[in-house]
């Protein structure tokens, strides 16, 4: 029997399987204008996009975190997408452990992102780095908008951005997968040095823009700036 299970139903920490081709389990994307890589990153949250599998249900779900299990090629998009919410849940840990932050920290853009990558030593793919981060935002593994207006007073190109409670969950199966499990350890020991040499620095910020109003006159993004990885609450 084959079955056609709405995209959207699929966990998010599941989904962004999708983004490479998943043995036994097709995407169906809906009859839309646009390329398709374009269409493939929109159908994360298009309810017309459909898997076609003969699984559903647990079944589905064992199918597909079983996909995680196997390493994808290190030129693919998943294992970018892998190495990305490692250094994004490894930067966000460290600042928390170390008691700079008690919540979630915001990285302020997507230099900001990049900067974490490469503290984080993980190679860096800023030419489709956007792209990433759009697929984990469509995919529901990430909170992502534009810079808020009490830090900066104005509207830009930049996207302040962290991960949610189901991006930290893909972080912690990849911390305990054979192939990323070294890769996660390395990256959050790289991460970890580098928070507790500039601790007093960021947490000095974010108790700042705690304090921030809504009326515009904030400075904390030109602060935020002036840090080695730029960041926000």
């Amino acid at each position: 029997m084959t079955f056609r299970v709405p995209l959207r139903e699929v966990r998010p920490d599941l989904r962004i399987l999708t983004l490479d081709e998943v043995d036994g389990v097709d995407l169906l994307l809906p009859d839309r204008d646009g390329s398709a890589a374009a269409l493939r990153l929109r159908s994360f949250s298009d309810p017309d996009a459909r898997l076609e599998t003969d699984q559903s249900g647990d079944d589905l779900v064992a199918e597909l975190e079983a996909r995680w299990a196997a390493p994808p090629a290190e030129d693919s998009p998943l294992y970018a997408v892998a190495q990305l919410v490692i250094a994004l849940d490894a930067f966000d840990s460290a600042c928390r452990d170390s008691g700079v932050f008690v919540g979630n920290v915001y990285l302020a853009s997507e230099a900001a992102v990049d900067a974490v990558l490469g503290v984080a030593e993980l190679t860096r793919r800023a030419d489709d780095l956007a792209e990433l981060l759009t697929a984990l935002q469509f995919a529901e593994l990430m909170y992502r908008f534009p810079v808020a207006y009490k830090f900066r007073g104005t509207h830009s190109v930049e996207r302040q951005c962290r991960l949610n409670g189901w991006g930290r969950l893909l972080a912690e199966r990849l911390a305990t997968l054979e192939w990323s499990r070294q890769i996660s350890r390395d990256a959050r020991d790289a991460v970890r040095s580098h928070v507790a040499s500039h601790a007093d620095a960021y947490a000095r910020h974010l108790s700042a823009c705690l304090t921030a109003r809504d009326d515009g006159e904030g400075h904390e993004w030109e602060r935020a700036l002036e840090l080695p990885v730029p960041v926000l609450t």
